[in-house]
């Protein structure tokens, strides 16, 4: 299958997956810094002030 394709059509392909396997780690780094964030303004606010009382 990959013998009869052009160069051209290889290199798109092989960019378009480095596109969708860079878009996936992006949106995963996101959604965990979105999480450590909740997390630390949690850990700032409910947790915290119990302990200065």
């Amino acid at each position: 299958m990959f013998k009869r394709m052009r160069l051209g059509t290889k290199i798109s392909l092989g960019f378009g997956l480095l596109i969708a396997i860079s878009t996936i780690l992006g949106f995963t780094g996101y959604y965990s810094s979105s999480r450590g964030n909740d997390a630390v303004t949690e850990l700032g606010q409910v947790r915290l002030p119990s302990v200065q009382s």
